[in-house]
């Protein structure tokens, strides 16, 4: 199992030691513990035999060729790192996912090791069938990477955030190729070099370097503004809508220009996705 912070629970910033006791997992006996990141593993390695088949399956069906295969996750598992288990949270075992790409073009065995966001791939694949993307799109095709022409990538950041109801679990953050900023609604923000310290044990929040770009991490999180404003443009959305959900669950809700709320997560819950 990873090792327990040393000052475990007790000294766990705000944020971790919300989803501790949220969680319950003082009561998560290691026997158990050691049982579910077994089962963890298992399913990793079940779903890498299937990849393997389908690319099997293509390749002799003569598609793999002209094929392009993505593979990619929504978010991490803890398992056990920090004392933490599960997603909702921004340490790199949570907020960072695999994103594995071969086709046509795409440089076979490449690693990339600038920060992208799965909000690129759309863009990625307008760029690939020929295409022209919308305007003012978040992400940016992943093309030039992928191709190894990383001089042509204009984002040089990723970000992640969990605006729930519960300012107790709300958290932005986002990161460049070294320096990781996160801010809470309830807790000093915390700062991360992830060249120096890839595990995030040392937070920087308290005395950051003057190396560290603060003002700019800053700036990129606080173009849609603080965390007051967001949750007051949710609720104004709210009110102007005539049929609002008698339930939310989370981040995964779109409203659309006539007013209607879609529950992106719905059809995995119930027959009923269009409230």
């Amino acid at each position: 199992m990873p090792e327990l912070p040393v000052d475990f629970p007790e000294g766990l910033h705000l944020h971790d030691r919300f989803i501790v006791d949220d969680f319950n997992l003082l009561s998560f006996p290691e026997a158990e513990q050691r049982t579910a990141l077994a089962a963890y593993y298992a399913c990793v390695d079940y779903v890498d035999d299937c990849i393997g088949r389908l690319i099997s399956g293509l390749r002799e069906a003569g598609c793999l060729e002209n094929t392009y295969v993505i593979y990619t996750s929504d978010h991490g598992e803890m398992a056990g790192e920090h004392g933490l288990w599960w997603k909702r949270t921004y340490y790199e075992a949570s907020a960072r996912v695999p994103l594995l790409v071969s086709g046509p073009g795409v440089r076979g065995g490449g690693r990339v090791t600038h920060p992208v966001e799965l909000v690129d791939l759309y863009p990625t694949i307008c760029d690939w069938v020929g295409a022209d993307a919308p305007p003012d799109l978040d992400g940016e095709s992943l093309a030039p990477l992928l191709e190894g022409r990383t001089a042509d990538r204009q984002k040089d950041t990723a970000r992640s955030e969990l605006l729930g109801k519960n300012e107790n679990t709300q958290f932005r953050m986002v990161r460049d190729q070294r320096w990781k900023y996160v801010e809470f609604p309830v807790a000093p923000f915390r700062l991360f070099d992830l060249e120096e310290d890839p595990e995030e044990e040392i937070d920087l929040g308290g005395s950051p370097p003057p190396e560290a770009p603060l003002g700019k991490l800053k700036g990129l999180l606080h173009q849609e503004g603080s965390f007051e404003t967001i949750a007051k443009a949710r609720e104004n959305a709210r009110a102007r809508t005539d049929r609002s959900p008698s339930r939310t669950r989370g981040a995964t809700q779109y409203r659309l220009a006539d007013g209607r709320v879609i529950e992106g997560d719905a059809g995995l819950y119930s027959e009923e996705n269009l409230l």
